[in-house]
């Protein structure tokens, strides 16, 4: 289950607690601004990740190790699959989403 808790009113930022820590930002009324930790096997296989709440068609960035992946497709309001399966040959990929909540 996830908790928002209002941190400060004035610029209506959240904050979202999960397993790991997730920032929200209010974009408008009842739509927020997502950044997290992609929820998938990084595996050097598994190529489709899953994010905590559905999202905006459209509205949806993909980072690997802090870099805009483009090459993504959309498979539901709460997935994507990568073209290429991020590596974890030592280091394992680091795969972070931002989105607008639908």
């Amino acid at each position: 289950m996830t908790t928002v808790t209002v941190v400060q009113q004035p610029a209506q930022t959240v904050t979202v607690s999960q397993a790991e820590k997730q920032a929200a930002y209010v974009y408008k009324a009842g739509i927020f601004k997502v950044t997290q930790p992609a929820v998938g096997a990084v595996d050097g296989v598994n190529r489709v990740f899953k994010t905590n709440v559905p999202f905006e068609p459209g509205s949806i960035e993909v980072y690997i190790n802090g870099l805009k992946e483009h090459r993504f497709s959309l498979l539901t309001e709460m997935a994507i699959e990568l073209e290429n399966a991020p590596k974890n040959n030592g280091f394992a990929d680091y795969i972070e989403l931002i989105y607008l909540t639908k």
